[in-house]
């Protein structure tokens, strides 16, 4: 990674983590596995998505080089997180994305590393407040108020997700069409397009385009 590059750092928890007690290791090694799987999203050979362990019973901490996928990495790991059922509840989790640089970099241990980006990142998770899961900010202020507007909207909509719809958001999240969808869920074209358009995929799209678009310009 070239000196002063600009990175996301991804800081989060998992949402009321004490009704997991019972299946903590199961839920512990799914999680592992779903962050595990977000490296999906890397497209090139220079770049790369690495996370910490879980520290702290349920907090986590990630790196993505490419800022402008990291928004679909937040939102696949807590589409991903809503597929899971504790007691009567869907699991999720509370992500604040930091942009900016890295003052020293540990792959092994993401969250020994340091830096603006993950200074950004952290004091947006602490400012979360209790009903709000979504934050997103940087070093640049005329940039934040869009950040803000796009957190808020996007973390509306998916507190609103079934566990069909995040399972069929996922999917569609990692690049398969409907019809692909209904193959591997077992349900019709027809049904896979109505579980997307109740979640908003449509609306999540034109939010991704537009955060892309704002990426560019830095």
């Amino acid at each position: 990674m070239k000196r002063n590059s600009i990175v996301a750092v991804l800081t989060g928890d998992l949402v009321k983590s004490t009704l997991f007690r019972s299946k903590r290791a199961e839920i512990l090694e799914r999680f592992r596995h779903i962050l595990d799987s977000a490296r999906q999203f890397v497209k090139d050979k220079d770049e790369f998505i690495v996370f910490s362990d879980i520290y702290r019973g349920d907090s986590f901490q990630g790196i993505v080089s490419r800022p402008s996928i990291s928004l679909k990495v937040a939102l696949y790991i807590r589409s991903e997180l809503l597929k899971i059922i504790i007691g009567k509840e869907q699991a999720d989790a509370r992500i604040a994305i930091g942009f900016g640089t890295v003052d020293s970099l540990n792959k092994e241990r993401v969250e020994e590393s340091d830096g603006e980006a993950f200074r950004c990142s952290g004091e947006a998770l602490d400012g979360i407040k209790t009903y709000r899961r979504m934050s997103i900010t940087s070093t640049w202020e005329e940039k934040n108020r869009h950040f803000r507007l796009l957190a808020s909207f996007l973390d509306a909509l998916i507190q609103r997700w079934s566990v069909e719809q995040a399972e069929a958001v996922s999917l569609w999240l990692q690049g398969n069409t409907q019809q692909s969808i209904s193959k591997r869920l077992g349900i019709s074209q027809p049904a896979v397009q109505q579980r997307l358009q109740n979640a908003g995929h449509f609306a999540v799209q034109e939010a991704l385009e537009y955060f892309e678009g704002l990426m560019q310009k830095i």
